[in-house]
């Protein structure tokens, strides 16, 4: 509450840099800097939830190291977006389109 919004996925595209499955890339600016950059600053790059990791190479990729469930993908961006928001103040919001339920 109370912060900008950015954005944290666009899509299935090609891989950044690698094999492993991405499941989107945040590409959108925010006033307080891009979503790439915010995610970085907030010390994100890398950062893994079971089988779920922010890409070291493109740090606004989510990827799929082979493992990950749908609660993985879920707990690494909610712990994404609240560390972004503790270091700048600003919301990123999903733009990967999540699709049933996760257990």
């Amino acid at each position: 509450p109370g912060g900008t919004a950015a954005h944290l996925g666009k899509g299935a595209q090609s891989a950044p840099g690698g094999t492993a499955a991405h499941l989107g890339k945040g590409a959108q600016s925010a006033p307080g800097g891009k979503a790439w950059k915010l995610i970085d600053q907030a010390g994100c790059r890398g950062l893994r939830v079971g089988g779920a990791q922010v890409s070291e190479k493109h740090c606004n990729f989510l990827i799929n190291t082979g493992e990950a469930s749908a609660a993985d993908i879920e707990a690494l961006g909610e712990e994404l977006r609240a560390r972004v928001r503790q270091h700048a103040g600003i919301d990123l919001e999903w733009e990967i389109r999540r699709v049933g339920r996760t257990r």
